[in-house]
């Protein structure tokens, strides 16, 4: 019910002259929330592929370009990297990085298979690959993430939902800061990237992702509204 609160609050944000776009993964599945998102989602909104199984009127509302499946495996993403595209197929093919894994040479890998195929390539680099080290606390600085080639990046999430905790003082000033800095850097590479921001209910309640999102819609191009 958590989750469904967060929906019925972000959705209801007021629109602003570019709204953002958010990806839906209710994982693991909520049926609650259902309702919610065959009534709100809109069309530039991206919802997981979970979620439309489990929905057969979300399966008829969403296209086949705004499902996403959050993949770990890199032979799962070479194998999608062999999927055709067209009507059928997803826009981008995200690949889900852990920090147990050497993630810039797995980030390079997935994204030479992806690029072998016609999709846009998608990452979601661990809460770790941005420096994260506890609740609160994120040094850019130990970060690999220039050693990144972000001219073969379509579409990024930036996991610094850490920073989006009521005992984070300070928490959305730093994740704008931490955004900020991220962003100027990779878009220097990059200016056509997409980029979300990752709000996470394990961190944070649903009213402060509420102000999150408030305030960090001019900065990125969406959000990952997800339970995990």
């Amino acid at each position: 019910m958590r989750y469904l609160a967060v929906l019925m609050l972000a959705l209801a944000i007021p629109a602003r002259p570019a709204t953002p776009t958010f990806l839906f993964d209710s994982t693991p599945t909520d049926r609650a929330v259902f309702p919610v998102l065959e009534k709100y989602v809109q069309s530039s909104d991206f919802v997981s592929d979970r979620d439309i199984y489990a929905d057969p009127n979300l399966h008829q509302k969403i296209d086949a370009s705004h499902q996403f499946e959050l993949t770990k495996s890199l032979a799962e993403i070479e194998q999608e990297a062999l999927r055709p595209c067209g009507q059928n197929s997803p826009a981008a093919l995200w690949f889900h990085t852990l920090a147990s894994a050497p993630e810039v040479a797995e980030i390079a890998a997935a994204l030479r298979a992806i690029h072998s195929g016609c999709h846009q390539a998608a990452i979601l680099p661990s809460a770790q690959f941005w420096g994260y080290t506890e609740l609160c606390n994120y040094n850019l600085a130990k970060s690999p993430y220039q050693q990144v080639d972000w001219t073969q990046v379509d579409r990024i999430i930036v996991q610094g939902e850490g920073l989006l905790n009521p005992a984070c003082r300070t928490g959305i000033a730093d994740y704008q800061k931490f955004l900020s800095s991220i962003i100027g850097y990779v878009r220097s590479r990059n200016p056509k990237i997409a980029i979300y921001a990752h709000a996470s209910l394990r961190f944070t309640p649903p009213s402060l992702i509420i102000q999150g999102i408030e305030t960090l819609s001019d900065l990125v191009d969406g959000f990952l509204s997800a339970r995990r």
